[in-house]
């Protein structure tokens, strides 16, 4: 399934989207523009071949969505396909039907859907808001290095800037404003790896470090990144790349040998290597770069301050001898212009510049920072709700001195107001009208709703900061886009040991003479009703088994019979016999009056 990212590379841990359809399109968006790989397609086909009672029409649908001037002769009928053909495997149906959508959804329907799109009728939610409550009787700390968020820290924490260090902010933006930052540059439409790459290296000012904190190389792995990157330097200034394998530094040399950087000859030779820093690490990393480094920062959708800064940061000389080139992507580019025109005109500016500056990129980082914590302000009101029910649901326990003998009637009590509903109908997902609402109008409407008492000091909190902060800007009321971290409680599994059956003895067959006298046609007719020990009603056939007492005996013709040979298959006492109901295949039509199923032996 489709789950969200944190970064280029990096999904978000046990982390999925809280709308089921939207879960489902995005995993099928992501296997139509990635296709199938040749195992997936081989459990297509074992499916295909095993399970399917109509294998031959299924795979016609496949070749039908296909264009028919495109598909091999070999492979467009059922009965020519041979996946033990090597050839025919990897030249003609794998790469025909790579992409086919109808084989992507056959796949996703037999094989993803039903193993990992589950939902549970109910859930239990955890938000900041749990791990911060003033309930707790230990007192709640945190670290942060930047302060962009703490409009979003729930109301029992709050943020206390040391008085030292509240001039930090200032000083690295007056360190990201020196001349030597002051250059742009927008990379075309659809721009490839190979294309970026080749305009840093042709860029008029060498470039030693790209920090991707705008994820623009999406088309190659962090190795395929460096190793291409090593190959368009020149090979007399640079002589490693240098890039993380997940969590490890490694570099690349020139013989295309990839090693730790702790042990490696570029630890001590920064200055003959080039550094790519993908999205995920652009925080938290430590490079003493040499003087006169500078550095390609890419520019992506949605790029908040706090990220924007601390990937600048990464070149700790900032104003002292590292400078900083910004690279963006073409729909940035055009953001960044349009938000220069509105600023322009709100101020009433007579003289707009043609060239993107520094200034005009801080603004658009300002406002993609503004509209994140408008984004989160939502969720944060939404999650205070969650956070409310369940201290209410506390509160209801009459606790003693912190100690309360918790029943088994407490307990189902405590959970079933704790727990929130996961499964959730079309009606109230789709329903409701489409209307605009301020997040402020938002959370009022949900807090009427709630059908447990809210605390009157903490929901006064959450309006006034929504008011405050929320303004007069609209979202849809009924918007279901939140993600969810997601971990199953672990049942314990019990093996059980099933006692098998003992092999059943079967009966050692007998022949009776009135069976031989059934072909006896000189013969006077026998009279089968008298003759029990031989022949029995044909409902009689069914004793043992689940079938008897429905078979309803008396609703059967009165000249349908069967042999006592017919009845007698097993030994063995006191186990079903429907395993052993023979199959009617021996008939006697006797005299032209009686029928009689008989066994293959007495047949014989």
């Amino acid at each position: 399934m489709a789950v969200p990212f944190r970064a280029k590379d990096v999904a978000a841990d046990r982390t999925e989207f809280g709308h089921p359809d939207v879960a489902l399109v995005l995993t099928q968006l992501s296997y139509y523009y990635s296709g199938l790989s040749d195992s997936q397609l081989i459990q297509c086909f074992d499916r295909l071949t095993e399970k399917e009672t109509d294998p031959r029409s299924i795979y016609e649908q496949w070749i039908l969505a296909e264009e028919q001037y495109s598909v091999p002769t070999s492979i467009k009928l059922w009965k020519g396909i041979n996946l033990k053909d090597y050839q025919q495997r990897t030249h003609d149906l794998f790469p025909t039907l790579r992409y086919n959508m109808i084989v992507i959804d056959y796949f996703l329907n037999n094989f993803v859907f039903p193993r990992e799109a589950k939902q549970f009728p109910h859930k239990l939610v955890a938000s900041p808001w749990d791990l911060a409550s003033s309930l707790r009787s230990k007192i709640v700390t945190g670290f942060s290095g930047t302060n962009d968020t703490q409009l979003l820290l729930p109301v029992h924490i709050e943020q206390c800037d040391l008085v030292e260090l509240q001039k930090t902010d200032a000083i690295v933006i007056n360190n990201l404003l020196q001349p030597e930052n002051e250059t742009y540059e927008y990379l075309p439409f659809n721009s490839t790896l190979e294309d970026i790459l080749n305009q840093i290296i042709n860029y008029k000012t060498t470039i030693n470090v790209i920090l991707d904190i705008g994820a623009l190389f999406i088309d190659g792995t962090n190795r395929d990144i460096a190793v291409k990157w090593l190959n368009l330097s020149n090979k007399n200034k640079i002589d490693y790349a240098i890039y993380f394998d997940s969590d490890s530094i490694v570099v690349c040399d020139r013989e295309y040998h990839h090693y730790r950087f702790e042990t490696s000859p570029a630890s001590e030779r920064l200055d003959r290597c080039v550094f790519y820093l993908d999205e995920i690490h652009t925080r938290g990393t430590d490079f003493k770069f040499p003087n006169g480094f500078q550095a390609a920062v890419t520019l992506g959708n949605g790029l908040t301050k706090d990220r924007f800064v601390q990937a600048c940061m990464r070149m700790r000389k900032l104003g002292k001898g590292h400078s900083l080139t910004f690279w963006s992507s073409n729909e940035v580019h055009q953001q960044i212009i349009s938000l220069r025109k509105r600023s322009h005109i709100k101020n009433k500016s007579k003289s707009i510049h043609m060239s993107v500056n520094l200034i005009d990129i801080l603004r658009w980082v300002y406002e993609n920072t503004k509209q994140s914590t408008w984004d989160g302000l939502h969720h944060w009101a939404r999650q205070s709700l969650s956070f409310q029910r369940k201290v209410h649901a506390f509160q209801e326990i009459q606790w003693n001195n912190q100690h309360q003998s918790i029943t088994s009637t407490m307990m189902k009590k405590l959970v079933n107001e704790c727990l929130e509903p996961e499964i959730i109908d079309l009606k109230q997902m789709y329903g409701p009208a489409k209307i605009l609402e301020t997040i402020e109008k938002i959370y009022i409407a949900r807090c009427q709703q709630c059908n447990h008492h809210l605390s009157t000091i903490m929901d006064n909190i959450v309006l006034k900061r929504l008011y405050e902060y929320g303004g007069e800007k609209q979202r849809l009321s009924q918007l279901l886009d939140e993600e969810q971290q997601r971990e199953l409680e672990h049942e314990l599994e019990e093996e059980r040991q099933l006692a098998q059956p003992l092999p059943a003895k079967p009966c050692c067959p007998r022949l009776y003479m009135e069976i031989i006298q059934l072909c006896d046609t000189n013969t006077q007719i026998m009279n089968l009703p008298g003759l029990s020990n031989v022949f029995h009603p044909l409902p009689h056939a069914f004793t043992g088994t689940k079938f008897f007492k429905q078979c309803q005996p008396n609703s059967w013709p009165s000249n349908f019979w069967i042999s006592t040979e017919f009845q007698r298959v097993t030994e063995t006492k006191e186990v079903s016999l429907d395993p052993f109901m023979r199959p009617p295949r021996w008939i006697v039509v006797y005299r032209n009056q009686h029928i009689i199923f008989i066994t293959a032996f007495e047949a014989n």
